[in-house]
C-alpha cells in the first residue's frame, strides 16, 4: 500500500532508484571518496564516465550527484552537448555557482576572453611594393 502524503512522482523516483542494478561496485568506490577527508591523498576529486549508448551512465552519474548532495559536496555534470573547453568549464562554473561556490577571479578571465574574441581584429597596414629594377613604361603604342 502507497505511504500516505508521498507523490506519485515522489513514489516513482523510489522506484526507479531501487530498481537500480549492477552498478553497486561503482556507487560504493564513490561514497566511499566522498567519505573521505579531500585532505586524504587518496581522494579523488574527479570522476569521468564513458561508454555505450544504453549502458546507465547518466543514470549512475545522477545517483553519484544524489550521494554527494547527502554530503554537501559540490558537483558539476557536463555532458558531450559542449562545444568546447571554454564552455565546458562554463558550464562547471554556472553549477558550482548554483550551489553557493563563487568564482569570481575565473568570470572576469572568461569577460575578458569573450571580449577579445568578438573584438574586431585591426587590418594590418598596407605594404609598399617595391621593385629591384627600375620599371620602363612606353606610352607610345604602335599601330600596324
Amino acid at each position: 500500500m502507497a505511504e500516505r502524503g508521498v507523490s506519485r512522482r515522489e513514489l516513482i523516483r523510489r522506484r526507479r532508484r531501487d530498481g537500480f542494478v549492477g552498478r553497486r561496485s561503482e556507487l560504493s568506490v564513490f561514497r566511499e571518496n566522498v567519505e573521505r577527508s579531500p585532505e586524504d591523498e587518496t581522494a579523488d576529486f574527479f570522476f569521468h564516465v564513458c561508454g555505450p549508448a544504453g549502458v546507465g551512465k547518466t543514470t549512475l552519474v545522477r545517483r553519484w550527484e544524489a550521494i554527494a548532495g547527502e554530503h554537501s559536496a559540490a558537483t558539476a555534470y557536463v555532458g558531450d552537448t559542449v562545444a568546447d573547453a571554454v564552455e565546458a568549464m562554463e558550464a562547471v562554473i554556472i553549477q558550482l555557482a548554483r550551489q553557493g561556490y563563487g568564482a569570481k577571479e575565473f568570470d572576469k578571465v572568461l569577460a575578458s576572453y569573450r571580449q577579445r574574441l568578438t573584438r574586431p581584429k585591426p587590418l594590418p597596414p598596407p605594404r609598399r611594393v617595391r621593385y629591384r629594377q627600375p620599371v620602363a613604361v612606353n606610352s607610345r603604342c604602335r599601330r600596324r
